[in-house]
């Protein structure tokens, strides 16, 4: 059984977790305002073999409205990752949004409506199932509230 937690960091921070056994993913999903502590204390609890996040990315120069927040959590990220010894895979923002669109989301059974942020989470774990490092673990698919994809 392999356990992966996945981050869309902000003041808002969209989070998804992946239970991965016999190749199947369970997976669910929210989204809170997380503080520092409450990220490090929510990833010790989940003991996460791995870490996946969507990478900040700073376009060129400072602008009215910049938020750097988070970076700060990817931070956190980092440091429970480097002090457990696992990986933090990071993503670009636009990975997983062609594919696992709201509508593919909403056929999987997994799409929750007013949550954007856990959607993205969700999409950024389920990009990385399917077609990154955890391809393979991925046999049977992935299965949420529902119901199961392959």
């Amino acid at each position: 059984m392999k356990t992966v937690a996945c981050f869309d960091p902000g003041i808002t921070t969209g989070h998804a977790v992946g239970v991965i056994e016999d190749g199947l993913m369970k997976v669910r999903c929210g989204q809170t305002a997380f503080d520092h502590i409450m990220l490090y204390d929510q990833l010790r609890l989940l003991k996460p073999d791995m870490i996946v996040a969507e990478e900040f990315e700073f376009r060129g120069r400072a602008r009215k409205g910049l938020e750097l927040y988070p970076r700060e959590l990817l931070g956190v990220m980092e440091l429970y990752a480097q002090q457990n010894k696992i990986h933090l895979f990071r993503q670009k923002a636009a990975t997983g949004m062609a594919y696992y669109s709201n509508e593919k989301l909403q056929r999987d059974g997994l799409y929750i409506r007013g949550k954007p942020h856990a959607m993205d989470a969700l999409r950024h774990l389920l990009h990385w199932y399917t077609y990154g490092y955890g391809f393979q673990f991925n046999k049977s698919g992935y299965e949420g509230e529902n119901r199961r994809k392959k």
